[in-house]
């Protein structure tokens, strides 16, 4: 396993996609800070600017992670070094689970960078009014929302599996599951808590009572879907 991941993270480095993913997610969140701190005057309500952040995280963040998935996968099918791993006595679970963990691993980094992102611009744009109690809504919007939006995310795991040497399914899905995180709020709550994409919004947002324990078990459903069912998949597919 750990041989596996040293292994991706050696591909990952000599790959450009994952720099221009990452970038994706970076350049828009310090657009943000730049705007309303030079050009624009931000909202006078500090929960509007994180609701504003939240939105643009989770659109951003959302698509540049599925084509990471997406190129984690349809490469090994592309260059057939997938040959390699299904004729050798290695797991496939294992290899499934390499993936998973790199793919998870560039999304907590570059979540974390949006973070950091988001609680220095706020110290720059409101001064002193950016305190603890904003740092905890920023935390709980943004980086609980996000956690839960990767989780709800992993049948994109399945899918890129599936569709072998093709991309584009996987991308589409990614782009359906990231306007239904953003439409989460415009839908009535007792049908977006039982959708796994838009309950995880629903949940950073904190729903609170049966919607919130419908939500949770929404994603948690769909992180387990994703991640057995590739491991199913990839474990009867032949050369």
């Amino acid at each position: 396993m750990l041989n596996m991941i040293k292994s991706e993270l050696y591909k990952i480095k000599k790959n450009k996609i994952f720099y221009v993913c990452s970038c994706i997610v970076i350049l828009p969140a310090l657009w943000v800070i730049y705007k309303d701190k030079i050009l624009t005057t931000p909202p006078d309500d500090i929960s509007n600017w994180i609701q504003s952040a939240n939105v643009i995280t989770s659109l951003f963040l959302s698509i540049a992670s599925g084509f990471v998935i997406t190129f984690l996968i349809q490469r090994e099918y592309e260059d057939k070094t997938i040959i390699n791993v299904l004729s050798a006595p290695t797991s496939r679970s294992v290899f499934i689970f390499s993936k998973f963990t790199m793919w998870l691993l560039w999304y907590l980094l570059l979540l974390g960078i949006s973070m950091a992102i988001y609680m220095i611009g706020g110290k720059l744009i409101y001064a002193d009014r950016f305190g603890r109690y904003e740092i905890g809504l920023l935390f709980q919007m943004i980086a609980k929302g996000r956690v839960l939006s990767f989780v709800a995310s992993a049948p994109l795991l399945l899918i890129a599996i599936l569709q072998r040497k093709t991309f584009y399914p996987s991308i589409m899905c990614s782009l359906v599951f990231t306007g239904m995180e953003l439409f989460a709020l415009m839908l009535p709550i007792r049908f977006g808590s039982m959708l796994p994409w838009p309950a995880a919004m629903l949940l950073g947002y904190g729903i609170t009572g049966w919607y919130r324990i419908q939500a949770v078990i929404a994603v948690i459903i769909s992180g387990i879907a994703g991640i057995a069912g590739a491991c199913v998949v990839f474990q009867r597919q032949n050369q």
